[in-house]
């Protein structure tokens, strides 16, 4: 049965405030199939699918040919809950609002002999106005854009429980906020010499992995990187003002294995080795272990992740920030009616090694993103 989940997510913290930023999203995915295509529409948080009907016949036996298309855009703008506070501002004219557009195509064919290969790009385009809380009335603005970030990768069963896969991807990371919840203030000159300065932080990642599945139930995955990060994009510690950290070279490896023990329950554990060699000439190793266990009984799941790093290194403010465990975790519950209620406890990881592995699409970075915090969700059904 298609459903369309509505998410409401509401951040842990005490006090009121007169003013938070809102977003809103919308978009559309299509996953092009021979004989069935889905399509996704996102409107804020709610996902709707409609089933649509089949393609015209192919010739060839082409059932296994996937391709996904999704359009996607957010706005962050400023909400009314305190019209004193906002009314000042908005008769003035100063509406800020921090908007992202997202392209991302991704086809994958099977070939002979077990070979997948993959090809795509993502095109984003990130745009902040009134960026600077200083310039009342002014549409001083801060944007990022990229039309053509390419992927592509191939993935080769060798063997009964062996896989092995190579891929390459770019992607980009942009500033994506507005002065008002910065604020970013900042005389006029200020803010036009940071506008020419601060950069979107760019990745280019070349990766290999080997996967071997000894028994069901337990895997073990080897994998290798080499690539760059440019221009890597902090913060100040506790606060919204935005720098580059510095560009580097990256290498490294990984080894990773996982265990289902039972249907209920499962563990796996992580180790990321990784060398940078930054353009000031500087080399250093950024490690992490982290350990996490599942559990799933009935309509109960939870998860709990703890995360052992070394220093930061890309980060801005390095010497602030000593290696320390990181915890994370998430309970949720299934209630009748499909309804999910979640609690999700974040504890972000500022390693530059760990967002260079990430597979996250191309998209804005806000302060907030590297605050810890506790969260709760609600999904349900319409």
């Amino acid at each position: 049965m298609r459903v369309v989940p509505l998410a409401l997510a509401l951040l842990m913290v005490p006090g009121v405030a007169l003013a938070q930023d809102q977003m809103l999203g919308e978009g559309i995915r299509f996953t092009l199939k021979p004989r069935t295509v889905t399509l996704v529409l996102r409107t804020g948080a709610a996902v709707e699918r409609a089933r649509l009907t089949r393609l015209s016949p192919v010739a060839a036996d082409d059932r296994g040919h996937v391709m996904d298309v999704l359009v996607q855009r957010q706005r962050f703008s400023l909400s009314r809950e305190g019209r004193a506070a906002i009314d000042p501002l908005t008769v003035s004219g100063f509406h800020p609002r921090s908007r992202l557009l997202l392209l991302s195509v991704e086809d994958r064919v099977p070939l002979d002999h077990g070979i997948t290969v993959m090809a795509g790009f993502q095109g984003v385009k990130i745009s902040n106005r009134s960026a600077n809380v200083t310039a009342i009335g002014s549409n001083d603005r801060l944007r990022t854009r990229d039309g053509f970030l390419p992927r592509i990768g191939v993935a080769v069963d060798v063997a009964p429980g062996v896989d092995l896969g190579l891929a390459y991807r770019q992607t980009l990371r942009g500033f994506g906020e507005t002065g008002v919840s910065g604020p970013l203030g900042m005389t006029r000159e200020d803010f036009r010499a940071m506008v020419q300065t601060l950069r979107p932080e760019r990745h280019g990642r070349l990766a290999a992995h080997i996967g071997w599945t000894p028994a069901p139930g337990l895997s073990l995955t080897i994998g290798a990187h080499d690539g760059r990060i440019a221009d890597r994009l902090s913060f100040v510690e506790g606060g919204y003002m935005p720098r580059n950290g510095g560009s580097a070279q990256l290498r490294g490896g990984s080894v990773a294995v996982r265990h289902h023990l039972s249907r209920r329950w499962h563990w796996s554990m992580r180790y990321t080795s990784t060398r940078l060699h930054q353009d000031d000439g500087i080399s250093a190793h950024e490690n992490a272990v982290s350990v996490e266990a599942g559990w799933r009984a009935g309509r109960w799941n939870a998860m709990l992740r703890g995360t052992k790093g070394s220093t930061p290194m890309l980060a801005g403010d390095i010497g602030r920030w000593n290696p320390r465990v990181r915890v994370e975790g998430e309970m949720r519950y299934r209630l009748p009616g499909a309804v999910d209620v979640s609690l999700r406890l974040t504890d972000p990881d500022r390693l530059a090694s760990s967002a260079f592995l990430r597979d996250d699409p191309a998209g804005p970075v806000r302060a907030g993103d590297q605050a810890r915090g506790l969260m709760l969700g609600v999904a349900m059904p319409l």
